[in-house]
This record gives structure tokens, C-alpha cells and sequence, in this order.
């Protein structure tokens, strides 16, 4: 679960100039495909975004990759970062997903490869201000503390300056709303 704070914090400022989705999978066009050696069908959605205030704009993709098909996992960031490139126009770029990979994984270090200029940048490795811990999976408090991971991620690239990242713990009445905590940043548009 990655969240993202877009153009404002008390009200709605941006609008939606664009959407659309692709299937994580060998036809990204046909709903429903299932990828590769994926266990379950997975989806990216993504969205073009307008500041009413700055005329800004900003290229959103949130996505959830395959927690079983180690090939599904690394297709899908091939898929990912080439169809980011066709679709956001150059656009400042926001990606937001669970990705279901550790920071030390092939499929983190794939993203992140700065020999691809298709590459995208780990918001927290560039945040001046991190807080949280350093997991988001906890299945429901179930995983002891020394076991829980990072696999959710906020990934950005083209002129988006990350001001603070976080990793949000907490629980309503002892209670985890979700099996993982949301991860969340503040960013500038340059």
C-alpha cells in the first residue's frame, strides 16, 4: 500500500487530464492475462495529472506485481519502465506500488538501474527527512519486527524532488487496518 500527497494538503487542486491500464503480462492489452509464471493477474494503472494552481502536470502508476513468478516480476519491470516512457511524455513521474521485492532484490535494482535511462529513483533513498520504519509488510502485526520488509515502494524520476518520506506503523485501537503500513511522501514538481 504506497500513498502519495499530490498538489496540496487540504483540498483537491489537481485534475485528471488522462488514465488508463495495462495487464502485467505478455498481452498488457488484453484484461485479464495472466503474466508469465504469475500466480494471480496483476495491473498497472496510471494517470496524467494537472495542478490547477501551477499548470503543473505529473504522470502517476500504481501497480502491484506478482508475489509468486520470479520471471512475471522481472518482465514486469521491463513492461513498467517502457511503457512509462512511451505514456508520460517526458512528464514528471510518480510510481507507487507494491512491488513484492526486497530493496536488495533484482527487481528494486532493475528499476533503479542507473545504466538504463529508463531508470526511476527509490524516493527514500532521496529524501532528506525519512520516518517510519524501514518495513511495510507486517501481514496484520503477525511478522515479528526483525522480520518485517520493505516491499512497498514510491519510486520517481523527471524533475520530481522528494521533501520528506514516511512509512506510516500505526494501529486503530491496537488493530492494523491493512497487512502492510502506507508509505507516503511529499514531493516538488520542478
Amino acid at each position: 500500500m504506497a500513498s502519495i500527497v499530490l498538489f496540496g494538503l487540504r483540498k483537491v487542486v489537481s485534475i485528471l487530464i488522462k488514465s488508463g491500464y495495462f495487464w502485467l503480462s505478455q498481452t498488457p492489452e488484453v484484461a485479464g492475462s495472466l503474466g508469465w509464471d504469475g500466480a494471480c493477474e496483476r495491473i498497472a494503472t496510471w494517470a496524467i495529472l494537472k495542478d490547477k494552481r501551477t499548470n503543473k502536470s505529473l504522470f502517476v502508476l500504481n501497480t502491484h506485481f506478482d508475489h509468486i513468478g520470479k520471471v512475471a516480476r522481472s518482465e514486469s519491470v521491463k513492461l513498467i519502465l517502457d511503457r512509462i516512457n512511451k505514456i508520460s511524455g517526458g512528464l514528471p513521474v510518480v510510481v507507487t506500488g507494491d512491488f513484492n521485492a526486497e530493496p536488495s532484490s533484482s527487481v528494486v535494482k532493475s528499476l533503479t538501474d542507473l545504466n538504463d535511462t529508463k531508470h526511476l529513483t527509490n524516493s527514500r533513498n532521496v529524501s532528506p527527512l525519512i520516518y517510519g520504519p524501514a518495513w511495510s509488510f507486517h501481514d496484520f502485526g503477525k511478522i515479528p519486527f526483525e522480520e518485517r520488509v520493505l516491499i512497498d515502494y514510491i519510486f520517481v524520476r523527471n524533475g520530481v524532488t522528494v521533501l520528506k518520506y514516511g512509512v506510516l506503523a500505526e494501529t486503530k485501537d491496537s488493530t492494523f487496518l491493512s497487512d502492510h503500513a502506507p508509505v507516503l511522501i511529499r514531493i516538488a514538481i520542478q
